[in-house]
């Protein structure tokens, strides 16, 4: 049961990052289309790891990071030649885009090491928190998030009337 629960979880957290890709500026969609985006991931576990192959079969660059970019090698191999390895530094200042996917702790630091690498680009994030894993910050987050969960949707967002949903 466990297992389909992470699996439902990396799912659901490729689907919000691609429609966050989905969702940028119409031209900056429309260069992305016209010519390969340099693409930098920052954590290349499972989600940054099978995004980051994704979008390079799909022919964009790719910069995978960790902080130890030798036992990626596996993963570059996989994703082709438009991929490479390097340390989170290398792969901030790479990025159009740069996919942050690594524990949810860890993201105040990484964004204050890499501000100014990450100023004035496309920066998405993956992380959940888990209170077991990420302590006391995690708990602020889950009851801030279950607060916004249960608001009822503005005027930019009107749920679909049951007789449309099958």
């Amino acid at each position: 049961m466990k297992e389909i629960c992470v699996r439902r979880r990396i799912t659901l957290r490729a689907f919000a990052v691609c429609a966050g890709l989905a969702m940028l500026p119409a031209g900056s969609f429309a260069r992305a289309q016209s010519t390969p985006m340099k693409i930098g991931i920052i954590g290349s576990g499972n989600i940054g790891g099978t995004l980051g192959v994704l979008w390079a079969k799909a022919g964009h660059q790719v910069l995978f990071s960790s902080r130890h970019p030798d036992e990626l090698v596996d993963l570059v191999n996989r994703a082709g030649a438009s991929a490479r390895a390097g340390m989170p530094r290398e792969a901030a200042a790479f990025g159009d885009v740069v996919l942050i996917s690594i524990p949810y702790g860890a993201v105040p630091q990484v964004g204050r090491d890499l501000a100014a690498d990450l100023a004035g680009k496309v920066v998405l994030e993956t992380g959940n928190p888990y209170p077991s894993r990420d302590g006391a910050m995690a708990t602020t987050s889950r009851m801030v998030s279950a607060s916004t969960a249960t608001a009822r949707p503005g005027s930019s967002w009107r749920p679909p009337r049951r007789s449309t949903v099958c």
